[in-house]
């Protein structure tokens, strides 16, 4: 019998925390689910594990592949996903035992292909205290229509502005994510991607359905510094931008593919601005050395090569000036000067 949800789980060295993130979707209110557990070559312990916990619950599936990355990963687990709803999970992030439950149930109450939710930041490797779920109807809901004016354009955009871009904010049908699945090495742009191709969706603000933790510290900002990152972002908008065609072509008369760019732009910096602060709030002066001659390199190497549609420079000019400025403003914030 198909199950009413699959969620999938990357996993990669987690032995020391897989074992939390699966109860707390074991302890789903919702039972009638697949876990779908994606090892992604793992070289601990962590396989082993995985298969422990499938022998002691039926619903658990084990999927063993190459070392790829955690895209493949996810995409490996939606193609073996069997469940009339999909959602992909993170290894060591915990779920509201109710979450699972109000997701279904708010997708056929408004009969919405895609529902995106807020999150909150809980201790690192602590199982949070999740806050009681209110009644289903009381949990505050905006559901965007078709754009036919400026109205119904201005909350459309509203919306958008307050989606949160993580994969694992995002609930939605089988068929919806099976039809666009991830991309190369950097994402941001799917989230926006679905909801372009969603017969409807909605977003809720309600905070405790998920709460993740932290990346290890540095690894954001380190990768920020290779080239073959910053083309992947790149990539990941000209890829958004081509989904937007209609708007941009049209004279983006609502505003809408100026807000995704804008919201684009905006989780990127945020993603470094958590990098950089993970390591210790501050870059050394070889450090950010380093990253001038290097992000430099990379802006000059890319306009020399024509890549300046869709206003990409400003994704790449603000890496650059984030990763430099960062520590002036931050002991500017702190009253100690540069």
């Amino acid at each position: 019998m198909r199950p009413c949800v699959s969620v999938i789980i990357p996993v990669y060295n987690a032995s020391r925390v897989i074992g939390p993130t699966v109860k707390t979707i074991q302890g789903q209110t919702l039972k009638d689910i697949e876990i779908l557990l994606v090892d992604d070559g793992s070289t601990d312990d962590t396989l082993s594990l995985l298969r422990t916990l499938a022998g002691e619950d039926a619903r658990i599936r084990v999927e063993v592949q190459r070392n790829a990355g955690v895209f493949a990963a996810r995409n490996a687990g939606l193609s073996l996903a069997e469940g009339e709803y999909a959602y992909v999970c993170d290894q060591d992030d915990f779920l509201h035992p109710r979450a699972l439950e109000y997701f279904v149930w708010a997708c056929k109450r408004y009969g919405i292909e895609l529902l995106s939710f807020w999150n909150r930041e809980c201790a690192d490797g602590h199982v949070p205290t999740f806050a009681d779920v209110p009644t289903f109807e009381e949990i505050p809901i905006c559901r965007p229509g078709p754009i036919t004016d400026d109205t119904s354009a201005a909350e459309y955009c509203r919306c958008l502005k307050a989606v949160r871009l993580d994969v694992w904010t995002q609930f939605m049908s089988m068929d919806l994510a099976k039809s666009d699945l991830y991309v190369g090495r950097y994402d941001t742009s799917r989230v926006f991607r679905l909801i372009k191709s969603a017969k409807s969706w909605a977003l809720t603000r309600f905070p405790e359905f998920y709460c993740y933790n932290r990346e290890p510290a540095g690894s954001m900002v380190k990768s920020c510094l290779r080239a073959s990152t910053i083309e992947a972002i790149h990539d990941d908008l000209v890829r958004m931008g081509d989904v937007f065609a209609e708007d941009r072509s049209s004279g983006d008369i609502y505003g809408v593919w100026e807000t995704v760019r804008r919201c684009f732009i905006s989780r990127v910096v945020k993603m470094q601005v958590n990098a950089v602060r993970r390591r210790n709030g501050s870059m050394s002066p070889a450090e950010r050395h380093l990253a001038k001659v290097s992000l430099a390199n990379e802006i000059h190497d890319l306009k020399k090569r024509g890549y300046t549609r869709f206003s990409d420079m400003n994704v790449l000019n603000a890496l650059r000036c984030l990763v430099l400025d960062w520590r002036h403003a931050g002991s500017a914030a702190r009253g100690t000067g540069a």
